[in-house]
């Protein structure tokens, strides 16, 4: 059961201890350490090498 009240309450209690906030990022993420699984590339794949050069030109956002 839900009681915004007791909710509310428990934000008004005295801090037992604090956590100490993340440090702010400083320049980019790097993307790829934010996969669980990293991707594997090719090899997980079984593209031969026409579709492969045609997926990696048609690619969004390749440059």
């Amino acid at each position: 059961m839900f009681n915004p009240n007791l909710q509310l309450n428990d934000h008004a209690r005295e801090v037992r201890y604090a956590m100490t906030p993340p440090a702010q990022p400083t320049g980019h993420a790097n993307v790829k350490v934010l996969y669980v699984h990293r991707p594997a590339g090719r090899e997980s794949r079984k593209l031969d090498d026409a579709t492969e050069s045609f997926v990696d030109e048609t690619r969004m956002g390749a440059g």
